[in-house]
């Protein structure tokens, strides 16, 4: 407790594009910061044309990796004219604030509708009895795909997956909603510590929750 927590965004292959704004001016909530000094960003949408609100983040600057080691295909696909493909998807605000939205392999979507599993992760976390989450897709008969969701709880407290479904539509867009919930223990982890969300699809595409 009291210890202050600062969002931010960075990537071994291109520095820190993303910082706070010089002049102590405050970072919303939920933004990584504005684009930092030094640093050229861009935002491309899935049409390959520059976004002024939601794309892959490009970024160029002297921080930029020159290429992948023994990679030619990689570095061809990832690095363009100077800039790195980041694979990362952000919004971009009016006032320039950059806020990560998930990775460009995650977004599905669901009925035509782009769903980003972060954003249904925070209509989650935003429950008092969720501690952690994990979002991935699940085939749907008439959908495609739809959100689908691994949820720890906080120690102590109870809710049905009904109650977390009803609460994520009352917050967030229908077609976002977590059309399936397993209540888990802990969540599986990668070899860095970050959910595993192949591992947490794999479980929920083959969970049948019990009844009565």
């Amino acid at each position: 407790k009291g210890v202050k927590v600062k969002e931010s965004y960075g990537l071994t292959e291109g520095g820190g594009p993303l910082r706070e704004p010089p002049g102590g001016k405050k970072v919303p909530r939920g933004s990584c910061g504005v684009a930092a000094k030094g640093y050229e960003v861009k935002l491309v949408a899935a049409d390959g044309n520059e976004s002024t609100t939601e794309g892959e983040l490009w970024t160029r600057s002297p921080c930029v990796t020159d290429g992948y080691q023994n990679l030619p295909d990689v570095t061809r696909d990832k690095i363009v004219d100077g800039w790195l493909r980041t694979g990362d998807i952000f919004k971009i605000d009016a006032e320039g604030f950059y806020y990560f939205m998930g990775r460009v392999d995650d977004m599905f979507s669901c009925g035509g509708e782009n769903v980003y599993p972060k954003e249904v992760e925070n209509l989650l976390l935003a429950h008092p009895a969720v501690r952690d989450v994990c979002v991935a897709s699940v085939p749907h008969g008439v959908k495609g795909l739809v959100p689908a969701a691994a949820v720890v709880l906080q120690r102590g407290t109870t809710v049905t997956a009904e109650e977390l479904k009803a609460f994520s539509l009352e917050r967030g867009p229908a077609y976002a909603h977590p059309r399936r919930i397993m209540i888990v223990d802990e969540l599986p982890l990668t070899g860095a510590g970050k959910p595993d969300r192949k591992a947490v699809q794999r479980d929920l595409a083959a969970y049948r929750p019990t009844t009565g």
